[in-house]
Formats: structure tokens, sequence, C-alpha cells
């Protein structure tokens, strides 16, 4: 590259081949890009510097109102708009039809037809989308990145042994994205019960990654194993890396409750009702914050959902509001008993109010305010 960048800048190098050449080396070097004006405004050529960096995106913008034959140049402004992480749904808005164009256009590049799955995805069309995995499968087989896509759209569709299958798929070809892999076949395999494979899967999982969802599941599986001391473990690793983990903060209160955790086969008191009351006052705030993301998510869905996807999102929306209710009405029912076990009258009658607005935790809740409002009369 060295040799030959500057080789191609002499005033002779004009040919359009010669130009193109320089726009291909140089994109390796983005601090020795050239300027804009070596296009010359020929469509070719501003594709070419547009997807060098995101910087030059304005030219791809160009080439599009120009040109609207380079397809594919709205794959890359496509990619331009979902490059951050935390990509808005107007940026989807934006990037979709692009994507559908280009998919329409270079229907045999199984990276964009993935693309468009993905942003399929996101918008939490899950049948689309797994068509378009299913679809670039079928170009090429192995294209990871399709099978860990269909891999979750089947977990997310309630379809755990086809999950299950293609997770195995990808493990058996191994290389890439293993952790997820093993991550997704855990979960399905837990979600069935099968809590021995799932935490063997969880053992492999950990060698790739180290993830909140990942310990939180680990944990999932250790309490139900009955080995409480792991799960201490993955809950406290899981919080670490997110300090919003609903479940990881509820399991850890759970387990403060224990009476038996075992060290070595000797039983350690962990009545520590302090500790689990604080536990269960961070899980009431974060259920309860995680009620209102879901129905404020539920309410921001896109107008244009296909009827299919509103069919199923509408539900799921409608549980994951009602879990997180139960699960606020629940945590503030424990802090409330733990409340009248460390003798503060006015805690318990707080967190018993909450809870007694939900059918699950009513009655019980009921009765904290009842001897609560008895023991002041007295």
């Amino acid at each position: 590259i060295n040799e030959w960048i500057p080789w191609l800048k002499q005033p002779d190098r004009t040919s359009m081949l010669d130009r193109y050449a320089l726009l291909s080396l140089s994109c390796r070097r983005p601090g020795d890009l050239p300027d804009p004006s070596v296009t010359a405004d020929r469509p070719l050529l501003q594709y070419r510097l547009g997807i060098c960096a995101i910087a030059q995106r304005g030219l791809l913008d160009t080439v599009l109102a120009q040109s609207p034959r380079f397809a594919e140049a709205g794959f890359y402004v496509a990619r331009y708009e979902t490059i951050n992480r935390a990509v808005s749904g107007a940026q989807i808005t934006r990037a979709l039809p692009l994507l559908i164009a280009a998919h329409e256009s270079i229907p045999e590049s199984p990276v964009i037809t993935v693309m468009l799955g993905n942003t399929w995805r996101s918008r939490n069309e899950y049948a689309r989308a797994l068509a378009l995995y299913d679809e670039a499968l079928a170009r090429r087989t192995t294209q990871r990145d399709a099978l860990l896509g269909r891999t979750a759209m089947l977990t997310y569709l309630g379809r755990a042994e086809d999950a299950i299958a293609t997770a195995t798929q990808m493990i058996e070809l191994g290389t890439w994205y293993m952790g997820d892999a093993y991550y997704w076949r855990a979960w399905n395999l837990y979600n069935t019960t099968r809590l021995e494979a799932a935490a063997a899967d969880i053992v492999e999982a950990k060698k790739f990654q180290n993830s909140s969802d990942l310990l939180t599941l680990s944990g999932m599986v250790a309490y139900d194993q009955k080995r409480p001391m792991d799960a201490r473990e993955d809950f406290q690793g899981a919080l670490r890396l997110n300090d919003g983990n609903c479940p990881a903060i509820w399991y850890l209160g759970v387990l403060d409750l224990d009476l038996e955790e075992r060290r070595g086969g000797v039983p350690v008191d962990k009545r520590s009702w302090g500790q689990a009351r604080d536990r269960f006052v961070t899980a009431t705030d974060c259920y309860g914050k995680a009620a209102e993301a879901a129905r404020e998510e539920a309410a921001r869905l896109p107008a244009d959902l296909s009827p299919e996807a509103r069919t199923q999102q509408e539900p799921d929306y409608a549980r994951r509001i009602a879990d997180g209710l139960r699960q606020q009405a629940r945590s503030a029912l424990n802090v409330a008993l733990l409340s009248v076990q460390l003798g503060d009258r006015d805690r318990a009658t707080q967190f018993a109010r909450i809870a007694v607005t939900h059918d699950f935790t009513r009655d019980r809740a009921q009765a904290v305010l009842d001897a609560a409002l008895n023991s002041a009369a007295r």
C-alpha cells in the first residue's frame, strides 16, 4: 500500500480504474483518504469512497438519489444507520426500505439477507426475520449469523426443540458464536426442564463469554438444582455486570432467606432479614420500572407492524407487564413481612399497600395491613 498509493496519486493516473484502485487502497488507511473531488462526480467512484467510512456517508446518499441501480449502496447506508448499539426506531424505519430494495436487487447475498432479517428482528417481527434467516441458510448452510438469528427467533416463537437443533448445528460446526450457541441451547433446555443438560451447556458457554444474562441463567439452573452457593455466586456476578438485573436481585433476596446454605456440607444459617429486605426493596423498584418500560414499548409499536407480528407482540407485552407487576407485588410483600419480623411497622405498611393492589398477594398483604392498623390502635 505504501508504494502503490503515491504511484496512483501521480497526475497522469486519472483513469477510472486508477481512481477506483486509489480509493480502494486508501480505505485501508482512513487518515490518508483522498479529497472527494477525486470521484469527479462519477457514481462508481462516489460509491467506493462512500463505503470507506461513515464520514463519507453523504456520497452514498448522492449515489442513491442519482443512480437507484446502485442498490448495494442502500445496504451500506442502512448499515451506517444501525451501526450503533442503541439503535432508535427512527433509524430502523430509515434503514428498512433501503435493505428491502437491496435484498430485492441482490437476493443472492446472504449478508444483505441476514441484515434485513436482523432489522425485522429489531422490530420483533419474528416470523419475517426467521424466513430471511432460512433464506440465507438455503444459499449458504453454514452462515453463522443466520444460524444464530434462527436460533433466537425459534426461541422467541416457543419452538424449543427446533432452537436446540439449530444451536447444536452451530456447536458442531465450531469456531464462531460458540458462547451464544451454548447459551441459547442451555436456555431452551432449562425451559424444557432438562437441568443437567442445561448446566453442562452453561459450563461450556462460560468458556467463551461472561454476560449478565448467562450468569443469571446459570444461577437459575443452580438454584433449581439446589446448589445455593453456586447460585449466589452467579447472581452476584450477574449484578456486577448489570445492576438493573431484576431476577438476580430477586433470587439473591430469596437466597438470603434460605435456612441451609451448605458450604463443605456444614449448614450455615443465612437468615439475614435486613439484607434480604434491602434486596426486595430494590426488586420492588426494579420490577415496577420493568413493567412500566414494557408498557411504554407496547405503546410505541410501529403503526405498520404486520398483523401477524401485532398478534404475537401485544399478548407478549401484556405478559411482560403482568409478570413485572406480579413480581413487584411479591417483592413488596416480602419487604412487608420482613419488616414485621424486624419490628418496622411503618415500612411494613408502606410496602403492604403496594402488594395489596395485586390479586396474587392481596390477601396476605391485607393481613399485614390489618395487623399493623390494629397494632397502631392499641
